[in-house]
């Protein structure tokens, strides 16, 4: 897996807290990241053993955090975003065989992330990509 690092000229649009479990097994957390690019699925490694060895082994363990790539579509390579259920989301690229990526994720109000990556794959603006479903 990658280290997420953002690329030359690219801006994030929107992040938010995310869980992976497309293997059928939850991971222990990471981030749905949706930028001008690209949208990716990262999960962090988190040290945690480390901070049993109290202040010190806590700064170290933050030190040491890494954040890396699961899963990143590209903005032309994004087929669809569905929310399969309230915290439920799923997001397929265009691509066959072995270059279709399909990702499941669980993230807060996942109906509001799918209509937001839709909308962003089909090239809507960032200021409209990047604004709030107001529910009524």
């Amino acid at each position: 897996m990658a280290k997420f690092v953002l690329e030359e000229g690219e801006q994030v649009i929107e992040r938010a807290r995310a869980r992976d479990y497309s293997q059928g097994m939850e991971s222990g957390g990471g981030e749905l990241i949706l930028t001008d690019r690209r949208v990716v699925l990262t999960d962090s490694k988190n040290r945690g053993w480390m901070a049993m060895l109290g202040l010190l082994g806590a700064l170290f363990a933050g030190a040491l955090h890494e954040t890396r790539i699961v899963y990143t579509i590209r903005r032309d390579e994004l087929a669809s975003a569905t929310a399969t259920a309230k915290r439920e989301l799923e997001v397929r690229s265009t691509g066959k065989g072995y270059a279709h990526i399909k990702f499941y994720a669980r993230v807060k109000d996942a109906a509001t992330w799918a209509d937001r990556i839709q909308r962003w794959g089909v090239g809507e603006s960032l200021e409209t990509a990047s604004a709030r479903v107001v529910k009524r």
